[in-house]
């Protein structure tokens, strides 16, 4: 889920103080979901932004509420925390998040002084998260760092990327990544931010490291569960009443397919499972899944790491 994507009914480009409207209510739906976890931040984000009450909205039935409760803060705090496991595996210390949502996983990182980590958004989006910021002492003081820059970028324009990146030292790797962003777009916008990411690793060289390539033969394979395909479902609409845009469109058929579509412009990629071991689900603890959903879960939820093939 991404900040990047417009949602309906977007106001103006000014919004007054403590007044988010610009955040996409995708957005607000994983920051409510990140509360449950032990995710640096997370509470005084969805409670700052009143992300309960989007949620609320979106599934006012207590049951289904309840359910996507306990499916999508575990898989969420996953992703989030994959990301970080990763990035610390591959040894880069540069690293450009692209559509970063409300994740603010810069703060976090750059608490190690030999990261410099640019953390990017679009304009109206970088001026409410410095807002969401500034109501924290704690986020305020991170954003003082000399390591951390909030960058404004629309990340399918390449010149916003470049004017990004200048904040690196151009003789060493950079991770480039970005989390529930590329499977909104179109097939078209999927190859433009592919050749944008690769002409940052053409410049400086690195990884891409990403959990969002969306597959659908193994998306059928792994929910199989009547219970799992009834929050899927109900997830899928209410996204496509956000964004406008449907999850089932332009996503790849099968792993031949990412992997054609990747290699023809220009990377090898690599997966492997999210959860992996080297971090805990503290969202598990206070809401429990059963074997059989966790195993599915664990089944389901992929990161991927590119490098340039040629």
């Amino acid at each position: 889920m991404t900040s990047e994507v417009k949602p309906k009914g977007s106001l103006s480009n000014s919004p007054a103080p403590g007044d988010f409207s610009k955040i996409s209510p995708t957005a607000k739906l994983v920051a409510y979901f990140r509360e449950f976890t032990d995710i640096p931040f997370a509470k005084h984000i969805s409670k700052t932004i009143n992300a309960k009450g989007t949620v609320q909205e979106l599934c006012p039935d207590p049951e289904m509420f309840s359910d996507l409760l306990r499916f999508a803060a575990p898989a969420l705090e996953a992703r989030y925390k994959t990301m970080i496991s990763a990035i610390r595996k591959s040894g880069v210390k540069q690293i450009l998040e692209l559509a970063s949502g409300l994740s603010f996983r810069g703060l976090v990182m750059t608490n190690d002084p030999s990261i410099v980590y640019v953390e990017t958004d679009l304009p109206s989006l970088v001026t409410e998260k410095r807002s969401i910021i500034s109501q924290s002492p704690e986020m305020k003081n991170c954003l003082t760092r000399s390591n951390l820059f909030l960058e404004p970028v629309n990340a399918l324009s390449s010149d916003e990327i470049d004017s990004a990146v200048k904040h690196f030292d151009p003789n060493l790797p950079v991770a480039v990544i970005h989390e529930g962003l590329y499977m909104y777009l179109s097939r078209q916008e999927k190859k433009k931010l592919a050749e944008n990411i690769k002409h940052v690793l053409q410049k400086f060289g690195g990884v891409w490291i990403t959990p969002d390539f969306m597959i659908d033969s193994e998306a059928r394979q792994s929910i199989n569960h009547p219970k799992a395909v009834a929050i899927m479902e109900h997830m899928t609409k209410m996204i496509a009443q956000l964004t406008s845009r449907d999850l089932s469109q332009d996503q790849f058929k099968d792993p031949s397919d990412l992997s054609n579509f990747l290699n023809s412009i220009g990377f090898k990629l690599q997966s492997n499972p999210q959860i992996d071991g080297s971090y805990t689900l503290s969202s598990l603890k206070n809401h429990p899944m059963s074997d059989e959903h966790f195993s599915l879960m664990q089944k389901s939820l992929c990161l991927w790491t590119l490098e340039l093939s040629k």
